[in-house]
């Protein structure tokens, strides 16, 4: 068993923390203020090829490779998990539908701009009334002169603000058992308009999320994903894989407050002495540390298991859920630790506290990710 990165890892993580600390790290304040995520950092981004880790260089990428990806996830997180939650959209759920079962058309129009971040997705599956039970949705397309008219909304919609597309799940077929009857569509924007509203959130400020309202918003059938009525079964292709992105950015939440914990227990003096003298902290850092290590090793298991073509599901699930709860623990002792500085705006611990929180609901909730694994491992 081997547990070190390859030599061309290392080097690729060296690359990605440079970025994330020297151009990512500047605009995470002005973005957090501004409730808007800086789409240049997409163009930047490509041209080291962080967004294309997951696609061939067919399409422009330079993959796939999903430990590369995860080290792209982790390390822009670390700075903003704002900015990481874009990046999976960007890179994952936003484009990779078109590329697994997309038409050369689709791939040509939309995955590689987006690739190059020219282009920036949307991914529309979550519902005002439909969350976690996606096999329910509402939102509808019919036929209509080699159209789909698509009418209804979605939910919490990332980057939806800033999209020049998304990738819409619309029910087909009314009738069709459970599961069935619903099908992806890309709508370009341009020449399929939708409305977008912006959510006032708790946490991520530096990406949007919003509703996304379609009224009798006319898309191309050939810009269907796949075949009619089989959406449901390629987006379960999708979400498994990201999951374990979303595992990545958690896991760089966890570090982020670790080393902010870490950092200020041994300059912070009480009682003459700093507080990382204390066993109460000392035994805070010690299990911040030892989770992180473990969703550490969840994440890139996960992550292994994609690249050598072998079934991950189970994996995706548990580092996803378990590196998310992890980065809830560690930004809460991190408040802890700081005191009243960890509660104040101006200390990047209050920031964890509030994006933490999102990974545990994203991507399937924690208890939708203990559904996956009971049923994983009762079956």
């Amino acid at each position: 068993m081997d547990f070190q990165l390859s030599s061309e890892h290392r080097l690729f993580k060296d690359t990605v923390d440079r970025f994330a600390k020297e151009v990512a790290g500047p605009l995470v304040e002005p973005s957090e203020e501004k409730g808007l995520f800086p789409r240049e950092l997409f163009r930047k981004a490509a041209v080291l090829g962080f967004t294309g880790v997951l696609y061939p260089e067919k399409y422009g990428g330079c993959g796939p490779d999903m430990i590369a990806a995860a080290l792209v996830l982790e390390g822009i997180s670390r700075i903003s998990a704002s900015f990481g939650i874009a990046f999976v959209v960007q890179c994952s759920v936003g484009s990779e539908t078109i590329y697994r079962f997309g038409s050369e058309r689709l791939k040509e129009r939309f995955l590689m701009p987006a690739i190059k971040g020219e282009k920036v997705a949307a991914f529309g599956l979550t519902e005002p009334k439909v969350g976690s039970d996606a096999a329910s949705l509402i939102c509808k397309a019919v036929r209509d002169n080699g159209q789909y008219v698509i009418n209804g909304s979605k939910m919490f919609i990332s980057n939806a603000h800033m999209s020049d597309f998304a990738i819409v799940a619309v029910r087909t077929n009314k009738d069709a058992p459970r599961g069935e009857g619903v099908t992806l569509l890309v709508v370009d924007r341009e020449e399929s308009p939708y409305e977008t509203h912006p959510l006032k959130k708790m946490g991520l400020h530096g990406v949007d999320a919003s509703e996304v309202v379609f009224e009798d918003c006319r898309v191309p059938v050939e810009n269907r994903i796949g075949k009619e009525g089989r959406g449901f079964e390629y987006l379960l292709h999708t979400l498994t894989p990201s999951r374990i992105l979303i595992g990545a950015v958690a896991l760089g939440v966890a570090r982020a407050a670790y080393k902010a914990a870490l950092a200020y227990a041994r300059e912070r003096i009480q009682f003459r002495k700093p507080i990382s003298g204390h066993q109460v902290i000392r035994h805070k850092l010690a299990n911040m540390w030892m989770e992180t290590e473990l969703a550490e090793l969840a994440v890139y298991r996960a992550a292994w298991l994609y690249n050598q073509g072998k079934s991950h599901a189970k994996e995706a699930s548990i580092c996803k859920l378990f590196a998310s709860e992890v980065a809830n623990r560690n930004a809460g002792e991190a408040v802890q630790i700081h005191g009243g500085y960890g509660y104040i705006k101006e200390c990047p611990v209050e920031r964890y506290f509030r994006d933490a929180k999102s990974l545990t609901i994203v991507e399937g909730t924690s208890e939708i990710q203990r559904n996956i694994i009971s049923k994983l491992i009762i079956q």
